[in-house]
Protein backbone atom coordinates (compact mmCIF):
# COMPACT_ATOMS: atom_id res chain seq x y z
CA UNK A 1 0.00 0.00 0.00
CA UNK A 2 2.41 2.71 1.06
CA UNK A 3 -0.51 5.74 0.31
CA UNK A 4 -1.77 7.92 2.50
CA UNK A 5 -3.78 6.13 4.88
CA UNK A 6 -2.78 2.92 3.82
CA UNK A 7 -0.39 0.42 5.75
CA UNK A 8 2.76 1.48 6.26
CA UNK A 9 1.97 5.45 5.33
CA UNK A 10 4.05 7.73 7.49
CA UNK A 11 2.50 11.19 8.13
CA UNK A 12 4.88 14.00 9.47
CA UNK A 13 4.45 17.35 10.70
CA UNK A 14 5.91 20.26 9.87
CA UNK A 15 5.50 23.52 12.31
CA UNK A 16 5.84 26.56 10.09
CA UNK A 17 6.35 30.08 11.42
CA UNK A 18 4.29 33.03 10.47
CA UNK A 19 6.91 33.79 7.66
CA UNK A 20 6.59 30.79 5.87
CA UNK A 21 2.66 30.38 6.26
CA UNK A 22 2.51 34.13 4.63
CA UNK A 23 5.01 32.82 2.30
CA UNK A 24 3.14 29.37 1.21
CA UNK A 25 -0.46 31.58 1.19
CA UNK A 26 0.64 33.67 -1.19
CA UNK A 27 1.49 31.20 -3.55
CA UNK A 28 -2.54 30.08 -3.87
CA UNK A 29 -5.41 32.08 -4.83
CA UNK A 30 -8.59 30.50 -3.40
CA UNK A 31 -8.75 29.31 0.43
CA UNK A 32 -11.93 28.16 2.68
CA UNK A 33 -13.12 30.35 5.51
CA UNK A 34 -14.51 28.21 8.32
CA UNK A 35 -17.26 29.77 11.15
CA UNK A 36 -19.98 29.24 12.97
CA UNK A 37 -23.92 30.00 12.00
CA UNK A 38 -26.87 29.08 14.54
CA UNK A 39 -23.44 26.69 16.48
CA UNK A 40 -23.24 24.90 12.88
CA UNK A 41 -20.10 25.16 10.98
CA UNK A 42 -19.98 26.58 7.46
CA UNK A 43 -17.02 26.83 4.73
CA UNK A 44 -17.21 29.34 2.58
CA UNK A 45 -14.60 29.14 -0.40
CA UNK A 46 -13.05 33.20 -0.62
CA UNK A 47 -10.81 34.45 -2.95
CA UNK A 48 -8.22 35.92 -1.22
CA UNK A 49 -4.61 37.84 -1.29
CA UNK A 50 -1.82 38.38 1.04
CA UNK A 51 -0.85 42.02 1.97
CA UNK A 52 1.22 43.00 4.53
CA UNK A 53 1.12 40.33 6.55
CA UNK A 54 -2.62 39.88 6.38
CA UNK A 55 -4.58 37.61 4.82
CA UNK A 56 -7.02 40.06 2.91
CA UNK A 57 -10.73 38.78 1.94
CA UNK A 58 -13.52 40.70 0.00
CA UNK A 59 -17.18 39.88 0.36
CA UNK A 60 -20.62 41.58 -0.27
CA UNK A 61 -21.95 43.66 2.25
CA UNK A 62 -24.24 42.50 4.37
CA UNK A 63 -23.15 38.69 3.42
CA UNK A 64 -23.44 36.03 5.79
CA UNK A 65 -19.76 35.89 5.63
CA UNK A 66 -20.12 39.96 6.46
CA UNK A 67 -22.81 39.14 9.48
CA UNK A 68 -20.85 36.27 11.16
CA UNK A 69 -17.07 36.68 11.20
CA UNK A 70 -16.67 39.88 12.98
CA UNK A 71 -15.51 39.49 16.59
CA UNK A 72 -15.49 35.77 15.96
CA UNK A 73 -12.56 33.24 16.45
CA UNK A 74 -12.86 31.54 12.49
CA UNK A 75 -10.41 29.18 10.74
CA UNK A 76 -9.01 29.58 7.61
CA UNK A 77 -6.91 26.92 5.30
CA UNK A 78 -5.87 26.74 2.08
CA UNK A 79 -4.61 24.35 -0.88
CA UNK A 80 -3.17 24.00 -4.40
CA UNK A 81 -6.14 23.51 -7.07
CA UNK A 82 -5.22 21.98 -10.26
CA UNK A 83 -7.07 24.62 -12.72
CA UNK A 84 -8.18 22.01 -15.63
CA UNK A 85 -9.29 19.19 -13.70
CA UNK A 86 -9.82 21.13 -10.18
CA UNK A 87 -8.50 18.32 -7.91
CA UNK A 88 -6.76 19.62 -4.86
Amino acid sequence: MGQAGGAGARSEFIRLDRADSMSLLSSVRVGRLIFTVNALPAVRLMNFAVADGLIVLRTAAGSTVDRKVHDTIVAFEADDLDAVTSPG
